[in-house]
């Protein structure tokens, strides 16, 4: 049977070390780092300093833990909850996502400042990129029409967050909850947002009841849209015991492995301790080390010097007779 979490069982517990936080229901269409049009319904808890996220699981009242995010924690972790097999996997370097792009955007701009003057302007703009890989953030605020949630309305305001041409946020907010957007930490934490996106985002005052993510991952012309829509909040309580892990639940351990992604290299790579790894319109695909991870960077910049499709380097084949990559 599947975990039901409950807002009974929720406020309980508030007397033995209570959490104030924002109870949200939404619904999510769009997967992070998926290309998926899936919706699902949540329930999403917002503490100082924690969130829960918790799925429909069918029925009234019924709702299974999905996520756990403690920012409370050094470093801060997120957690995936598996109800099925009563287990979690903990991601403690989910940020390293952000890394990745900004070393996918120096082989990038590595390959289009050897073009010609003529042809570079063009390039740089169908990338998103600036010469000096700035990443230039503007916050732009509009009239929006009333939004009604939960039977009330609510005044609200349009706000996008731009980043160097591309829009990367796009809310209508309301001054009326009394909260910030602070559970873009969550989004962040999965590696959605650069610092530069997370720092305005901060800046902005009031509460989304509406969104369009463009969650970007590898650079900002391939990205995955998440669309939020608020259905129902209110202020709560929950015990402190609500935001750990559920008891006896296991950590996954299991070691998957798949080969280098490299077409030079004939080695495996355990998938939960990979030496590197880059994400490619949902797929994660892994790398035995940092050299394999840079030999096909340089291989997929020429490609897309080129005019070629990235597909090209997944369909090569190793030849032979050609060495491994060590």
């Amino acid at each position: 049977m599947r975990t039901r979490v409950t807002l009974l069982a929720c406020v309980l517990g508030a007397g033995l070390g209570a959490e104030p936080c924002l109870r949200v229901d939404q619904t999510v269409r769009g997967v992070p780092g998926l290309e998926s049009d899936r919706a699902v319904t949540q329930r999403v808890w917002i503490a100082e300093d924690k969130v829960r996220v918790d799925e429909s699981a069918g029925g009234p009242d019924a709702w299974a833990p999905r996520y756990l995010l403690r920012t409370d924690r050094d470093p801060a972790a997120i957690y995936e909850l598996l109800p099925a097999t009563k287990s979690y996997r903990q991601w403690e370097e989910l940020e390293n996502i952000q890394r990745d792009r900004a070393i996918n955007e120096c082989q990038i701009l590595d390959g289009i400042m050897k073009l010609p003057a003529a042809e570079r302007e063009k390039a740089l703009a169908s990338q998103y990129l600036r010469e000096d890989l700035a990443r230039v953030v503007e916050v732009v605020t509009e009239p929006a029409p009333q939004r009604t949630v939960g039977g009330r309305p609510f005044e609200c305001r349009r706000v996008r967050i731009i980043e160097n041409g591309l829009t990367v946020l796009d809310a209508q907010v309301t001054d009326q909850i009394g909260r910030g957007i602070d559970y873009c930490r969550l989004y962040r934490q999965l590696g959605a947002f650069s610092d530069e996106v997370l720092a305005k985002a901060k800046e902005i005052k009031g509460f989304p009841l509406a969104a369009t993510l463009a969650v970007v991952t590898q650079r900002l012309t391939t990205y995955h849209t998440l669309r939020i829509e608020v259905t129902d909040l209110a202020e709560s309580d929950a015990a402190r015991s609500f935001f750990e892990l559920p008891e006896g639940w296991t950590k996954e351990e299991k070691a998957l492995r798949e080969p280098c992604r490299w077409r030079l290299c004939d080695k495996t790579v355990e998938t939960a301790n990979p030496g590197e790894r880059w994400d490619y319109k949902g797929r994660r695909h892994y790398f035995c080390s940092l050299k394999c991870k840079t030999e096909f960077l340089n291989e997929l910049k020429a490609v897309i010097t080129r005019g070629g499709r990235v597909e090209e380097l997944f369909e090569g084949r190793r030849p032979a007779d050609g060495p491994a990559a060590k």
